[in-house]
């Protein structure tokens, strides 16, 4: 979704915990400034990093960059959300604005491309929410455009011909478990791309046979 002007963000998310380590870690969202083009609040970043390269601070987290419409009661809702490595290398974004238009309907969500996908079913993540890092595993990655075209013929042949289900920004997302949820899997989040982070540090034996019994339940449930 466009508007004629927004504002961006730069968040920088700072570990909380000393020794962080897994299965899970504290951190802290520190703004650092609002910006008028994303190319500048990506400069800014990039300025951030190499001024903390050179006073020796360690790397943070990672960073976001949040999107937000200018001159409208745009809540929390964002126009778009980036995440950032901590040496300020794109992972991800969102691909959908989930703040409504002026007759309160939601930009649709049509499938994340399979280039756009960066984690797949199995792998072990980072599941970043709020201020807690936890370790995760992947079950299930976005739709892609083919299943999303399924789910809308799908509703027309149940609803009619001329009813089309409408997926948004909620639907662009990732299902994960956390590494202790072998025994609840009704448990499960639904994380976006922007939420999950690459593994960086080690993982015990014992963490990763967790995951896996975690995640042999949660799929064995999808075969009843």
């Amino acid at each position: 979704m466009t508007t004629e002007s927004s504002i961006y963000e730069l968040i920088e998310i700072e570990y909380r915990d000393e020794s962080p380590q897994y299965p899970e870690f504290e951190v802290n969202r520190r703004r650092v400034g609002c910006f008028s083009s994303l190319a500048i609040a990506e400069q800014a970043m990039k300025n951030k990093i190499e001024e903390s390269n050179h006073v020796g601070q360690e790397p943070p987290f990672g960073f976001l960059i949040e999107e937000y419409a200018l001159d409208v009661p745009s809540y929390w809702w964002t126009e778009s959300i980036r995440s950032y490595l901590p040496d300020g290398v794109f992972l991800d974004e969102t691909l959908v604005s989930d703040m409504p238009d002026k007759d309160g309907k939601l930009e649709e969500f049509f499938g994340r491309p399979p280039g756009k996908v960066r984690f797949a079913s199995g792998c072990l993540v980072e599941a970043f929410h709020g201020d807690t890092v936890t370790l995760s595993i992947v079950t299930h990655v976005p739709f892609s455009p083919e299943e999303v075209r399924e789910i809308h013929e799908r509703s027309a042949e149940r609803h009619g011909s001329g009813y089309r289900l409408q997926l948004d920004a909620s639907d662009d997302c990732y299902r994960t478990i956390e590494h202790d949820n072998a025994e609840d899997n009704d448990t499960h989040t639904h994380p976006h791309g922007i939420s999950l982070f690459p593994l960086r540090f080690p993982v015990s034996d014992e963490l990763r046979k967790k995951c896996a019994e975690a995640y042999r339940v949660e799929m064995k449930s999808y075969e009843k």
